[in-house]
Parts: C-alpha cells; structure tokens; sequence
C-alpha cells in the first residue's frame, strides 16, 4: 500500500503540526520513497482542503503524520468546521523519514 508522510521543509524531518499544513509530503511504496511533493494548500484552513489533499496524495491508502486536525493544546488557533481525513492516519512519533520507515518494518539500507 503507498502511504504519505507529512515531511517538513528540509524533506526528512517529520512534520511537527497538523498533516495538512505539511510543506511537503513523501509517498512511500513498498518501502520505498517513489515521490516527495510540495503541498501547495499548506497554508489554506479548513474548506475542503481535506478533499484536496486526497486528490494531491491520490493512491495514498495512509496519511501519517505526528499531529492530524487542530485539536493539539499547544495549538494557538481552532476551527470548528474541519472535516475528518478521508482515508486511515497513522500518528508517528518518528522524527525523521527514515524513523517512519523503520516503523513501516521497512529493514534499513545503511
């Protein structure tokens, strides 16, 4: 199954906030990184940004991110109106790309 991964901008550091507002994000199939996009909604809120993110991430199966929504209590703004993701997450406590891929059982290639 491909799955995303909310990166931030360096490209290998697990995002810290929502999975939404991710700079970028990696697809990850079969243990490998086949793609790492650019979020172009990563500032927008609420709306229908949760539909398209299932259209930037299409084929994703997973989200996975450290955080998903604005529900955080060191989170400084809320929105009523968020609409849940549209397919499974998974929440990592992984800091980087690779913590994730270990999680994922994928065995390391250094």
């Amino acid at each position: 199954m491909k799955v995303a991964v909310a990166l931030g901008k360096d490209r290998q550091t697990l995002y810290p906030g929502p999975f939404g507002h991710a700079p970028y994000y990696a697809l990850v199939e079969d243990c490998r990184v086949v793609d790492v996009i650019e979020n172009p909604y990563a500032r927008e809120e609420g709306g229908n940004k949760p539909e398209k993110l299932k259209g930037l991430l299409a084929g994703a199966g997973r989200w996975i991110g450290r955080r998903f929504g604005h529900d955080d209590p060191d989170h400084h703004h809320h929105h009523r109106h968020h609409a849940p993701p549209p397919v499974p997450t998974q929440k990592s406590e992984a800091g980087t790309l690779a913590g994730v891929l270990e999680e994922l059982g994928c065995a390391s290639t250094t």
